[in-house]
C-alpha cells in the first residue's frame, strides 16, 4: 500500500493498523503539466514533484478513487500527504529522543572511563612506589 488514509479512518481517533482499506479516495484527473520554479535547487524541486506524482499515482490505483469528485480526491490526497508529514515528524522526534539518550549514555561512559583511568593511574603509581621500597 502507499501508506494511505481511507475515508473510514481519516477522521477516526481509534488508530487502525489495517494494511488494506475498503475504500480509498484521491485523484487529480484535471492536472496538467505544471512548471515549477523558485529559490530551491532544481533537483530538490524534481524530488518534491516526484513525491507528489507518486502519491497521486498510488491514490489513483485504489478502487473507487476515480469515481469520486475532484474536490474530494484533492482533500483525500492532501490528507495522505499530511499523514506522511506527521508520521515523518514522529519518526524525527523519536530519533532525536534516541540520539539524546545515546549522547547521555556516551557522556556517562566517557566519565566512567576517565574515572577508571584515574584509578588505574593511581594504582600504577602506588605499585611503582611499593616496588621502590
Amino acid at each position: 500500500m502507499c501508506g494511505m488514509i481511507s475515508r473510514d479512518t481519516a477522521f477516526s481517533t481509534s488508530g487502525s493498523d489495517r494494511d488494506e482499506f475498503e475504500e480509498l479516495y484521491g485523484s487529480f484527473n484535471r492536472w496538467k503539466n505544471i512548471y515549477l520554479g523558485g529559490m530551491e535547487e532544481e533537483a530538490y524541486l524534481q524530488k518534491v514533484a516526484s513525491y507528489i506524482n507518486e502519491k497521486i499515482s498510488c491514490m489513483k490505483k485504489q478502487n473507487g478513487f476515480l469515481k469520486q469528485s475532484a474536490d474530494y480526491q484533492s482533500v483525500m490526497t492532501q490528507l495522505n500527504i499530511a499523514d506522511d508529514y506527521f508520521k515523518a515528524m514522529e519518526q524525527v522526534e523519536s530519533l532525536e529522543s534516541q540520539k539524546a539518550e545515546l549522547e547521555k549514555e556516551a557522556y556517562s561512559l566517557r566519565h566512567e572511563l576517565v574515572t577508571i583511568q584515574m584509578k588505574l593511574d593511581k594504582a600504577v603509581r602506588e605499585l611503582e612506589e611499593a616496588k621502590k621500597k
